[in-house]
This record gives structure tokens, sequence and C-alpha cells, in this order.
């Protein structure tokens, strides 16, 4: 704040399974790294620790899946949101790289610009981050199927950019193809 930096970049990720490969914080690890690049192209931003758990009750059926309600997250959120105006933050940015708070942040936006008057907030859901990873699978030649969406090709190499020695290797294999809407 004594330097000009008045807004706040919050990232939400999740700690769930991602096959017997790649740790359970992934979605973690990925909004840090958003959060810390996007600060650092930013003059006036701060990056703050990316929330680990969130809402991730579609994953639930695997062990190591940690879950909050969409309302428990509202609440963390506001009680942020409230910290951050009360040191003077004038702007805060809230996306997320877990696709089960999209609907959760969706439902909350009102209320939490509400809860907030002296920020000027801005909670992203629409971030394309599918179409992104679709032009990267393209532009590399890799396989649609075998990139995936959770715990594929994509999502492990960019673990293993970020997090170098995290994967396990030994649990490195063919996984189960999931289609949309289906198993």
């Amino acid at each position: 704040i004594e330097r000009g930096r008045r807004t706040a970049l919050i990232g939400l990720g999740s700690i769930e399974q991602h096959g017997p490969h790649l740790p359970l914080g992934t979605d973690r690890l990925i909004a840090q790294a958003l959060v810390d690049g996007l600060a650092g192209r930013l003059e006036d931003a701060v990056a703050l620790p990316a929330l680990a758990i969130g809402c991730a009750s579609e994953h639930l059926d695997f062990p190591g899946t940690l879950h909050i309600e969409p309302e428990t997250l509202e609440f963390v959120l506001r009680d942020l949101l409230g910290s951050l105006q009360r040191h003077g933050f004038e702007r805060a940015f809230v996306f997320t790289a877990h696709g089960g708070n999209v609907d959760a942040l969706d439902a909350m936006r009102t209320r939490l610009i509400v809860s907030a008057p002296d920020l000027e907030l801005r909670v992203e859901t629409n971030l394309r981050v599918g179409a992104m990873q679709s032009r990267v699978v393209a532009s590399e030649a890799l396989e649609p199927a075998s990139a995936g969406h959770t715990a594929g090709e994509y999502e492990t190499s960019i673990v293993e950019m970020l997090r170098p020695g995290s994967i396990r290797r030994g649990g490195l294999g063919p996984g189960r193809i999931v289609s949309a809407g289906g198993g």
C-alpha cells in the first residue's frame, strides 16, 4: 500500500484428485502461478496467496478431495475483501483456476460487490481457459483426448514446469477418457 500497490489479485484453486501422478494441490499451484504472472505485469498489483480449498463436490468420490460449500467460500471471500478494503486497497480481481468454483462465483458476484462498496471489484469466471488449452493443444500437435481436462498431458506439463519433480512418475500411464456429460 505504501508503495502505491492498490490492486489485490485473488486466485481460487482446489484440493482434489489429479490422477495417481499429480499433486492434490494442482489447481492451487496453477492459480498461484496465474496470480503471480498477472501481478508481474501490473505495476500496482499485489498477488495474494491463492486459496487452496474450493468448491469441489464433483470430485468428492475421489480420495484426497477437500470441498467447501459455496456459502463458505462466499464468507471467506467477503472477509478477505473486507480486510483489503480496511487496509486501503482500491481494487480487487477474483478468478478461479478450478471449474468447480465457477457457478459459485457467478452466484455470489453481486453480493460480493455489495459487501465491499469501497472496492472496485471484478469477479471473473469467463477466462476461456478451455479455449486457451485447445489452442495450445492444437499448436503442439497433441491428441485432444490425451491432453485432457484434468490430469492429462496438458495439466501434467504445466505442473512439471511450475514444480519440477512433483510428478509421481510411477503413476504415469494411460488414464480414463471421460467425455463431456458422461463417464
